[in-house]
């Protein structure tokens, strides 16, 4: 699980593209990056949100998200995705990807051969890093993004549509910022309302247009988050990381975790054990 909203890291490069082939059983918070994501689902199926949008995407299936546009993962069965992060600026042929969208965000599975070619093409490159692997991972990176544009994919978005999506990003990069200063301490709705200069309700409805979730799911989160890796990468106590995670006691800790993750903190660091 991952719960920061502009998205910093498995970043692509200007030269090279990331690639992740074990991607499994995702659940992935509201989100958004600078760069052209690609998720083709090999098998099972993962419930989708983008925008104000929601679908579920089958096995065979190939989702485009375009800069900025905000959009989350969440496994509804056993699956396993292919993501591929995609830089788009080129300094010769300026096109501005973030005004553009793929109507649905989704291309099916009769029409996705000439893209799914290039792309297990690239997850092959990437993973076997034979001479001149990163030349051609470039390559096929550019063909991908030349596909998208000579296909007729893409379509430019409603100017009104634009700014509403400039707004929820600067709203979520704020709420994202605060949190990640704040989280170890008791944070309310009322706190986060006064540094983003919004009234609660008027909050409250913005972040759910934004994320399709609540304040205080994405707050837990990213609580959680944190909660995991120090369960992973510390010897230190589960009180100690319920209160240094900003939880008010073990007990709310364990809920949440179990809510969550399936098991208790517990459970999960012995789970570690055995690994």
């Amino acid at each position: 699980m991952h719960s920061v909203f502009f998205e910093k890291i498995h970043a692509a490069l200007p030269d090279y593209p990331y690639v992740d082939t074990e991607m499994q059983n995702i659940n992935y918070l509201a989100h958004f990056h600078e760069e052209i994501e690609i998720a083709v689902i090999i098998s099972g199926s993962t419930f989708i949100t983008c925008d104000n949008s929601c679908f579920t995407a089958e096995a065979g299936d190939l989702c485009v998200f375009m800069p900025t546009e905000i959009h989350s993962f969440t496994s509804q069965e056993p699956n396993q995705l292919y993501i591929v992060k995609l830089h788009c600026k080129n300094s010769r042929e300026k096109t501005n990807f973030a005004q553009l969208r793929l109507a649905g965000n989704r291309i099916r599975r009769s029409d996705v051969s000439p893209f799914r070619a290039r792309i297990d093409a690239l997850a092959r490159e990437v993973t076997e890093k034979q001479p001149g692997y990163a030349y051609m991972a470039n390559s096929l990176s550019q063909e991908i993004l030349a596909l998208l544009l000579r296909l007729g994919y893409l379509v430019k978005i409603d100017p009104n549509e634009r700014k509403k999506q400039f707004f929820y990003t600067d709203l979520l990069e704020r709420v994202a910022a605060f949190v990640e200063e704040h989280y170890a301490h008791p944070i309310s709705l009322q706190d986060i309302c006064m540094h983003c200069n919004f009234s609660k309700f008027y909050f409250a409805h913005a972040f759910k247009a934004a994320t399709g979730s609540t304040f205080y799911h994405y707050l837990t989160a990213y609580r959680l988050d944190k909660a995991l890796s120090m369960l992973s990468d510390t010897d230190k106590k589960i009180t100690e990381i319920a209160l240094s995670c900003g939880f008010a006691c073990t007990r709310s800790f364990g809920r949440a975790f179990q809510n969550f993750f399936g098991k208790t903190p517990g459970e999960y660091r012995k789970s570690l054990d055995k690994a």
